[in-house]
């Protein structure tokens, strides 16, 4: 059992973002053997597997929310892996309520700088894509054990909920086909590019974004539920990496 009283800046801690108090409730209640730690503000739990070291906190909705918990978190421990869970609207017709969806990469889709010759997305110094590290997960995951799909393909991210009045098909003409869309990947992505460590987008289909379809209530009523299929795939990523000792 880990021994909270020694932990210091050296101890490299893996951090799982959950950023609703849904999710957040919901993964807490999933780990029994677990220690409430508070790093410079931000409260969560932290416990062990197999000799690595994580910390779950809710890290509020949205992009700068992600950002400022992970810079708080990184001046007080030495983040070894970022982990961020939670719902998506699905923008693949094959995608399934309830599907997961394991993140090969990343980018934002309000971000505009195509007035200095970018592309929709990229940030100046920055790649377009933020690429996680799943090439393990892809040879070891058994996603035949799931009554839900998953698939793995690459995600987009920005500050607004996604619906067909804010994101059409044209648009999306602008990426690398695009299975879902959410709010926190991308800025935690970047966390991890610039600190230099991996991190993994594990998420879960609550809603469709369809033309003349209200997906908001679609959200609130299967939120929950996307949670808990979102976990049941976070922890078996995490045994993969932990089995092989390594996060890359």
């Amino acid at each position: 059992m880990l021994n909270i009283d020694k932990l210091d800046r050296r101890l490299k801690i893996s951090v799982i973002l959950a950023p609703t108090k849904t999710e957040y409730k919901t993964i807490v209640k999933q780990i029994p053997i677990c220690k409430e730690e508070t790093f410079n503000h931000i409260d969560g739990i932290i416990f062990n597997n197999k000799g690595k070291t994580f910390f779950v906190c809710y890290s509020k909705v949205g992009k700068v929310n992600t950002a400022f918990t992970l810079g708080l978190l990184e001046g007080m421990i030495n983040i070894e892996a970022i982990y961020v869970i939670g719902a998506a609207g699905a923008l693949d017709e094959t995608l399934n309520q309830y599907d997961v969806v394991i993140c090969n990469k990343v980018c934002y889709w309000d971000v505009d700088l195509t007035a200095f010759d970018l592309p929709i997305g990229k940030l100046d110094d920055l790649p377009l894509y933020f690429k996680s590290y799943i090439k393990e997960i892809k040879e070891n995951l058994d996603t035949s054990l799931y009554d839900f799909n998953v698939r793995f393909g690459n995600i987009i991210s920005a500050d607004k909920f996604a619906t067909y009045k804010n994101i059409t098909k044209e648009f999306l003409n602008n990426f690398d086909k695009p299975l879902c869309v959410e709010m926190e990947l991308a800025s935690a992505a970047q966390c991890a590019h610039l600190l230099k460590i991996p991190f993994y987008g594990i998420k879960c289909i609550s809603d469709q974004i369809k033309i003349d379809h209200d997906n908001k209530d679609q959200y609130e009523f299967n939120s929950e539920k996307a949670s808990e299929n979102s976990i049941k795939v976070l922890f078996d990523i995490i045994n993969i990496n932990c089995k092989n000792n390594k996060l890359i």
